[in-house]
């Protein structure tokens, strides 16, 4: 059996494997993982080899011609792969995109350090640390350097050994192909949810759209353009090592023929002309120190990744994705797609969605690579041989018809998906679907109560609420469900959220029914006192510490800023949002976070509020930030995609969520804190917060 059909099986078998266990295939998680890692092993490695070998070989005179000549052909073929990269969100339908997860990537936005990034300062450390463009760099002035050696063939040797033997071990991995797919497969069918698996489904769709341009039109159309040669010939000539390279996913098994096509092509144009063919052989196998144009749009994967949760690429990120796309696809697309998703903070864990779509879209990328080294062999061999001679109206007559065929294929992408898929689990339905869980399971009787029922029993005596609780037979517990996620109603009317489930744990642990008394935030420390309610869950606030008093800290939650999502970058950094004018910020009415922000943020306009929908609400401009908890302002976000939850870097710190009870209750005080105690090692807060 090939190769290629052990690679189906496989995927074939894991998928049907993750469909029948279900949520229990992920144990294939660790072998999945394993084999991405095992992939990468040699990667690095070959890259430096193969980067200073190919660039060395030549002589000063070729390197010079092919930069300067050879080097504008490849830097047009970049452009080109590039712009249908970047046009890829143009084919995707917008409000198809990712369900509920629509700014959970946006926290801290931590600056990119170019010059580490570039700059191999320490190339070793860029070497353990798969900093690709800096690896590439340093391999890049090794091989220059190497070039004017008079005993360079004593170091090309065994570095083209060491190549050699790298790719050896490489084609021996290559074996565990099948079973790697398999844990892939299986271990992505088990845990997504099927309109995930649609969404995946579009970016194979687009891929193979594009691939397919790129290789039947853009790059031959281009090639006939400029030079003159009938695309049918063209196209012709190369039919078999394209076709051949397609059913094998493989390019390296076809460069004799790609050589040999090209040396065909330039020699039925000007016969005799052998500076043609030796131009060939330089290109041919100098192109493979240099990342292709097909294997460039592989980076298109990167804005559907962004598509498929939800947080599409700002405008503003296209530059740096597209100068380090470059740079990373020097090495492997196993390195550089997790290196991307890392530079625009996306989930790593989508790369294990382009390995298995690459089962299908890698044999497009393999045809048009073998299309991409065809042209740039045919077209630097025109440019180093000094033919130049090129006809305007030929290329105005390519590009028109490229732009109207580009926007036809978006175009009619767009409408297919939007027909054809249906509409992401919206974040409402999401949060509808909660419903209280309890701690261990367990949940308890849950009485009908509100403020009003609260007072009308007496009091309790200073120092006896724990007596009152167990004789009275119910546990009152203060709730604010306007507080998501901690606290809120879902579609049924419930109220829902972590506080809810410590307050049935509370009650399953005293033996009592529960009875939750919904109040206004900023009544809670009021209610507590007048006995309207027992106890409650809430952010430490040392102001307050006269009427109310609070346990050990069962979780923390990080300060983090609401913005509308476009200024997401500027409150990213405190030196970026000191140096706006007067932002109107607004926070929650406690003197301790409201004199915090103006010492953190001098510069701003501080604005009590008492509910985050005062802010969520407001007209557009009124206010320009709201300052938070992370989880709320992320739960918001989600609620409200035109917002974006920010860490800032370097970030406040985190505030402290406790149980409340009244002052002078030492008793409750007590229990709280043993709960808190016990709930902690049974590790049942992180569950919850999980």
């Amino acid at each position: 059996m090939s190769l290629s059909a052990q690679i189906a099986l496989g995927l074939a078998g894991g998928v049907a494997t993750g469909l029948f266990l279900g949520e229990r295939a992920a144990f294939l998680e660790w072998p999945a993982k394993a084999f991405v890692q095992l992939l990468q092993v040699t990667v690095m490695p070959y890259l430096v080899t193969s980067l200073i070998s190919g660039i060395a070989s030549g002589s000063s005179g070729q390197a010079r011609r092919l930069l300067t000549r050879a080097g504008v052909i490849v830097l047009v073929l970049w452009a080109l792969s590039l712009a249908l990269v970047f046009v890829v969100p143009l084919a995707l339908p917008p409000s198809m995109g990712g369900a509920f997860y629509s700014t959970a990537t946006v926290s801290s936005q931590e600056r990119i350090d170019w010059i580490e990034l570039y700059i191999p300062s320490n190339p070793f450390r860029s070497l353990s640390n798969n900093l690709v463009p800096a690896v590439v760099v340093f391999s890049a002035l090794l091989g220059i350097a190497l070039i004017g050696l008079r005993d360079k063939d004593r170091v090309l040797g065994p570095l083209r050994l060491i190549g050699d033997m790298l790719g050896r071990a490489g084609s021996m991995l290559v074996a565990l192909t099948p079973l790697g797919i398999f844990a892939i497969a299986g271990q992505a069918a088990g845990t997504l949810r099927l309109e995930e698996f649609e969404r995946l489904q579009a970016f194979l769709l687009v891929s193979i759209g594009l691939h397919g341009f790129l290789t039947l039109w853009i790059l031959p159309g281009l090639t006939s353009a400029l030079t003159g040669i009938p695309y049918r010939r063209i196209v012709t000539l190369i039919w078999d090592p394209l076709i051949t390279s397609f059913a094998t996913a493989n390019l390296f098994i076809v460069l004799p023929l790609i050589q040999e096509r090209s040396k065909q092509l330039l020699a039925e144009q000007h016969p005799g002309d052998r500076d043609s063919a030796e131009a060939v052989d330089v290109l041919v196998p100098t192109s493979f120190a240099f990342p292709s144009g097909a294997k460039l749009l592989s980076i298109a994967f990167i804005p559907f990744a962004a598509w498929f949760i939800g947080a599409p690429l700002a405008t503003s990120q296209f530059p740096s994705l597209a100068t380090a796309g470059i740079l990373s696809n020097f090495g492997s697309l196993n390195v550089a797609i997790p290196f991307l998703l890392d530079l625009v903070r996306l989930p790593a864990d989508l790369f294990n969605l382009f390995v298995i779509s690459s089962v299908v879209t890698g044999r497009f990328g393999s045809a048009a690579a073998v299309m991409s080294t065809y042209v740039l062999a045919v077209l630097g061999a025109f440019l180093m041989t000094g033919r130049t001679n090129i006809d305007r109206r030929r290329v105005l007559t390519f590009a028109s018809v490229t732009v109207v065929s580009t926007g036809a294929l978006l175009f009619g992408s767009r409408l297919l998906l939007g027909a054809a898929m249906t509409g992401p689990e919206r974040a409402a339905t999401m949060f509808d679907r909660l419903h209280p869980s309890g701690a261990w399971g367990k949940l308890a009787t849950l009485e009908t109560a509100g403020e009003g029922n609260g007072t009308q029993s007496p009091t309790p005596p200073r120092g006896s609420r724990l007596d009152d609780i167990v004789t009275r037979g119910t546990l009152r517990v203060c709730v604010s469900p306007d507080a998501m996620p901690w606290c809120y109603l879902n579609g049924r009317g419930e109220i829902v959220g972590f506080d809810v489930d410590v307050a049935h744990a509370l009650a399953v642990q005293l033996k009592t029914r529960l009875a939750l008394v919904p109040v206004e935030r900023v009544a809670f420390p009021s209610a507590l006192v007048r006995g309207t309610c027992d106890l409650g869950t809430r952010r430490i606030t040392p102001s307050q510490a006269s009427s109310i008093v609070f346990s050990r800290p069962m979780a923390f939650e990080k300060w983090a800023f609401l913005t509308p999502d476009h200024e997401r970058n500027v409150y990213a950094s405190v030196d970026s949002l000191r140096e706006l004018r007067a932002p109107r910020i607004t926070v929650f009415r406690e003197p301790e976070w409201i004199d915090m922000l103006k010492a953190r943020v001098p510069n701003a306009e501080v604005i009590p509020i008492d509910s985050l929908l005062e802010y969520i609400n407001a007209p557009a401009g009124r206010f320009d930030a709201t300052f938070t908890g992370y989880d709320r302002a992320l739960a918001y976000s989600v609620m409200y995609p035109q917002f974006a939850a920010v860490v800032p870097t370097p970030d406040f710190g985190s505030i402290p969520i406790a149980l409340s009870v009244p002052a002078g209750e030492q008793p409750l005080l007590d229990l709280a804190n043993a709960f808190v105690e016990v709930g902690a090692a049974e590790v049942i807060f992180k569950e919850k917060l999980d």
